[in-house]
């Protein structure tokens, strides 16, 4: 009867596993989109910077 329980115990511990399994898969993909969107951030930013200098060197040129 003891090695039954076991068992049982075994088979019901199995589904949290894979339940812990599938909240990191659905975690996985947040986590990508958090470094695309930070990275799309910087490159914004960058941009914007970018475009700043280039205004001031052209008017630093036209004087």
């Amino acid at each position: 009867m003891l090695g039954i329980s076991r068992q049982l115990s075994a088979v019901s511990y199995q589904p949290s596993a894979i339940s812990r399994q599938l909240s990191a898969v659905s975690y996985q993909p947040s986590a990508i989109s958090r470094q695309l969107i930070s990275r799309q951030v910087s490159a914004v930013s960058y941009q914007s910077s970018a475009e700043v200098t280039q205004h001031y060197s052209n008017a630093y040129l036209l004087s």
